[in-house]
């Protein structure tokens, strides 16, 4: 009898090990034939709604996929995919459905704003500030974003993490202007992160993406199939793209960090020499303990500037010599940017919340890219210093 179990134990190790081997072999004619089909390791562009192996490409397609994959390996979760930050944030939210959402009222992003004031509208989701926290009950959660935009100041993540679950709520951080290896919420107890990949995981202003990380397959799962009814999954074309950025990623975001130290501490010593300014805004200036442990040594390559009056920045805006002015500053990408914040419809003050009122005309917001720093520090310095004659 117990031979009998031994040889019955030996033929399903047998049937699993060939059923490995043929999904192994499979595996590498799949990708055989991508290399055929392009010449290269790329994953061919395929602009078929109904693919094979794929029911439907909003359901997923090879891209997406693949994208999924690599942006696992580099945030250790699991990883879902969107066609935008901001679909991202409404998957999240669709998802876990709360009662109750806390948030930082005066900043931020305010795309999140208006997401969550589309779900009031449907499920009567009530927006709270972070200092009501203790209305939080299970199930609710807590939204923050660190660094916030504007500015660029880091959150205590670790802080709210522990508010948060004190009320049985969830913690949300987008950590979009601080991706790894700047940070890792999960080690300060998120329990889901929001990025725009739109920004830096793109790096080069030409494509939408949004994903969210979650810490369990189950939940990715559910994530993936409320996404297909949604239709929010990442197009094709803008997956290739993605794909294309996320090679030279961390060199970008490396170059990017190191950048805007550099400028920060130069504008920090010659502040003197520069009497328009009236504050630098960066995390890097931010006095709290938790600052650099949570960026772990590093800088986001977002801060802000004030000016005395809004003549001056919009005066100034003008006179940088190879700075990209936008009115509305995606952020993230290979050249440096330069915005008037006030201008951005991103940080308007809307009528149905007085958010962002802190966002005052003389503030110019700036995203630092992978320009030489010598460059940069020199052309801040002929712009900043032609208002002194």
């Amino acid at each position: 009898m117990a031979s009998d179990n031994l040889a019955l134990n030996d033929d399903n190790s047998n049937n699993k090990q060939q059923q490995q081997q043929q999904q192994q072999q499979q595996q590498r004619h799949q990708r055989q034939q991508s290399r055929q089909n392009t010449g290269n390791s790329n994953t061919p562009i395929n602009t078929n709604i109904i693919l094979d192996n794929f029911s439907y490409s909003r359901t997923s397609h090879p891209n997406s996929e693949k994208v999924e994959k690599i942006l696992e390996n580099i945030t250790n979760g699991y990883v879902t995919l969107y066609n935008s930050g901001t679909s991202a944030i409404m998957g999240l939210l669709t998802y876990l459905n709360p009662n109750k959402i806390c948030i930082n009222n005066n900043g931020g992003y305010q795309g999140t704003h208006q997401v969550i004031k589309l779900l009031s509208k449907l499920t009567h989701l009530e927006k709270l500030s972070l200092n009501e926290y203790n209305k939080l009950r299970k199930g609710d959660v807590m939204l923050i974003e660190s660094p916030m935009n504007p500015e660029g100041y880091c959150v205590d993540i670790e802080k709210y993490s522990k508010l948060a679950h004190s009320k049985n709520a969830l913690l949300l951080v987008d950590s979009t202007l601080a991706p790894p290896p700047l940070q890792d919420p999960f080690k300060h107890g998120a329990d889901y992160i929001i990025h725009s990949a739109t920004k830096y995981f793109s790096g080069h202003s030409d494509l939408l993406a949004g994903f969210i990380v979650s810490s369990t397959k189950d939940t990715k799962i559910n994530l993936l199939e409320e996404r297909f009814s949604l239709g929010t999954n990442i197009a094709n074309f803008d997956s290739f793209l993605l794909l294309r950025s996320l090679r030279t990623f961390k060199m970008r975001i490396l170059q990017q960090s190191s950048n805007t130290f550099q400028l920060i501490k130069f504008l920090m010593k010659n502040i003197s020499k520069y009497p328009i300014i009236t504050k630098i805004h960066h995390s890097s200036l931010q006095l709290d303990p938790f600052v650099l442990l949570q960026l772990n040594g590093y800088y986001n390559p977002i801060f802000a500037i004030e000016f005395k009056s809004m003549e001056i920045a919009e005066l100034l805006i003008n006179r940088f010599s190879f700075l990209n002015c936008k009115n509305n500053l995606t952020g993230g990408g290979v050249e440096t940017t330069v915005e008037l914040t006030y201008k951005n419809p991103n940080f308007v003050n809307l009528d149905f919340d007085n958010i962002n009122s802190s966002v005052g005309a003389n503030l110019l917001r700036f995203s630092v890219g992978c320009e030489d720093h010598e460059d940069l520090i020199n052309d801040f310095d002929q712009a900043l210093s032609s208002f002194n004659t």
